[in-house]
């Protein structure tokens, strides 16, 4: 079934903001919210670890930036990832939930998680884990509207947005992701190109299991480009991060486009997936005061799996 939805949009957590942030109208327990929310709804809601960080470095203990004076190319310079990269938070995440109440049977829910860590950065092909870092901090935001069973206190979720991941640095990011569309064994499950439309829970979510072929296309810039090519894309889903390429070759279908391809087979069901937009420059330097990415959670339905 094709669907095109205008859509935008990545550990533990903190404790969810319920006293400060919602003002219910009598007779609506916030705690119930909140309940819902992290024994029934939790993939939606808080972003794994793994999932946007690669865990490349994780129990390595070298913190400490390159002062080996890289210099990177100039506009005309060829780009080349690194040997390897990844992210490490360094604070647990800091959730916060505010509410609103249309009625007394209805909320519309905005959830953001603060995510602060480092970048790391290994260029050299030594053999040796040494990596340069860079901090950022990151807003991961997702809307939610939920609806009261009957007149008890259970909730339900009815409709979400992706999820969108932006900097909290000062300065706008350069790249930005445009369009994402998923396929699942060659038919069209889900275009997002747009924050505003909410998708109904689990009606519009793409759904893919184990032995499915996806296939996703992500449409990306980078409006002042450093490098050739100007940015990466990638996709993580399942805890494994994935390279989407603009070559031309394999699955993607017009080389230097600004659509970004990878087709792979499923080997479990997902609920979620995540698309990593980053600029050239980031991956190009292991140690600098920049850190130019954003990115895109992408939620999928699966029966079969377990809540939370």
């Amino acid at each position: 079934m094709n669907r095109a939805l205008r859509l935008l949009g990545i550990v533990a957590t903190s404790a969810l903001c319920l006293s400060a942030c919602f003002d219910a109208p009598p007779g609506v327990d916030d705690a119930a919210i909140d309940s819902a929310l992290d024994a029934h709804y939790g993939d939606y809601v808080t972003p794994l670890h793994q999932e946007m960080d690669g865990a490349l470095y994780q129990g390595d203990s070298a913190l400490g930036a390159s002062e080996d004076g890289y210099t990177p190319p100039g506009m005309d310079g060829e780009a080349t990832l690194p040997v390897a990269w990844g992210r490490r938070l360094i604070r647990p995440i800091a959730r916060n939930t505010m509410a609103r109440y249309p009625d007394r049977q209805h909320s519309e829910l905005t959830v953001r998680n603060r995510l602060e860590g480092h970048l790391f950065v290994d260029r050299s092909d030594d053999g040796v884990r040494n990596p340069g870092h860079r901090s950022f901090v990151n807003n991961w935001t997702r809307q939610l509207r939920m609806s009261r069973v009957g007149g008890g206190s259970e909730w339900e979720l009815k409709a979400l947005t992706p999820a969108s991941v932006s900097t909290l640095r000062p300065g706008n990011p350069t790249v930005s992701i445009e369009a994402v569309t998923v396929w699942v064994n060659d038919e069209e499950a889900i275009t997002l190109d747009s924050p505003t439309t909410f998708l109904a829970f689990p009606n519009d979510l793409p759904r893919a299991g184990a032995g499915d072929l996806l296939r996703v296309e992500v449409t990306a810039i980078n409006s002042e480009p450093d490098y050739s090519p100007p940015l990466w894309t990638f996709l993580r889903a399942n805890h494994r991060r994935h390279n989407l390429s603009d070559d031309g070759e394999g699955n993607d279908r017009i080389a230097d486009d600004g659509v970004f391809t990878v087709e792979f087979v499923l080997q479990s069901s997902i609920r979620r997936m995540f698309v990593d937009a980053i600029s050239a420059s980031t991956l190009m330097v292991e140690a600098r005061e920049d850190y130019n990415a954003v990115g895109w959670g992408i939620p999928f339905y699966s029966e079969g799996l377990p809540p939370g």
